[in-house]
């Protein structure tokens, strides 16, 4: 996998909207999960891996940096969201990464269930 073939899986929010709605008309199992992301451990690979085996199509939503500072104070992220995004993006089960604005992401806009 090349990095252009890893920044390729990141997208904005509507564009995974839109490929995840695409893939669903092909009868693909969308999974979608999120969190920080801010630094990785052993329970976000375990837990990637698993929400994985859900489905056919994995999309991970990062919190912003800024959505981090308001979940976890003024001194995080540790790692910046550029990063972030990059580093899931380059796991092999993941098949598309978005920023979320959003410090809750029960308000992103989509579908949900």
């Amino acid at each position: 996998m090349t990095l252009n073939d890893i920044q390729g899986k990141i997208v904005s929010l509507s564009e995974a909207a839109e490929k995840a709605s695409n893939w669903k008309s092909n009868g693909a199992k969308i999974v979608w999960t999120n969190g920080c992301f801010d630094i990785l451990h052993y329970g976000h690979l375990a837990y990637l891996a698993a929400a994985s085996d859900l489905g056919n199509k994995l999309i991970i939503g990062i919190n912003s940096d800024q959505s981090i500072q308001k979940l976890k104070g003024s001194n995080r992220p540790v790692i910046d969201q550029k990063t972030r995004l990059l580093k899931i993006a380059a796991m092999q089960m993941v098949d598309l990464v978005t920023a979320l604005h959003y410090s809750n992401p029960a308000r992103c806009p989509g579908e949900r269930g």
